[in-house]
């Protein structure tokens, strides 16, 4: 349980960069979820953990 609770506190989403979609606001990207875009703002999506320990991120920085 205290290890969920860490990753759930340390991790976060965060949109590939790509200059040509900058412009993009918030009700842009909920409006491309809501519709058939869905996939196309799912790819720009990517997921990332902060260094719990026991994860593979932590003993590789060691």
């Amino acid at each position: 349980m205290i290890q969920r609770k860490r990753i759930s506190q340390q991790s976060g989403i965060f949109l590939k960069q790509n200059p040509g979609e900058a412009h993009l606001t918030t009700d842009e990207l909920c409006e491309m979820a809501a519709s058939n875009n869905a996939n196309v703002l799912m790819s720009k999506v990517s997921r990332y953990v902060g260094n719990i320990a026991g994860t593979n991120a932590y003993w590789n920085r060691i």
